[in-house]
């Protein structure tokens, strides 16, 4: 599978999960029955862990903080920022890293 994000291509991808959180209150009633309170609207959540260069590392280290899109297999996601990123491990032996960055879509925009 192709993955990239803002041109850089992840190096490697493996999918570690692909979440679609929305907002969902659940409140107990004094008569001992839930009232249910949810949203339509929810967002995308994707994780991948990762084999590569430090320079594919630092390409994507330097895109923290961006607005820009994710491309998984083909399908364009609009509005993505970097989640997290790490554990960085580097594989001993080899000039290679493994990390896992997961990303997260803002609705609001």
């Amino acid at each position: 599978m192709s993955v990239s994000f803002g041109g850089v291509t992840l190096p490697i991808p493996q999918t570690q999960s692909e979440e679609y959180p929305n907002t969902c209150n659940e409140t107990q009633l004094y008569n001992g029955k839930y009232s249910i309170q949810a949203s339509t609207e929810y967002a995308k959540h994707f994780a991948f862990s990762c084999v590569g260069t430090s320079s594919q590392r630092d390409a994507l280290l330097a895109l923290i903080g961006t607005s820009t899109s994710l491309v998984v297999g083909g399908t364009t996601h609009d509005n993505f920022f970097i989640r997290s990123f790490g554990p960085v491990e580097k594989i001993s032996m080899t000039n290679y890293y493994s990390f896992s960055i997961a990303f997260a879509q803002d609705t609001s925009l």
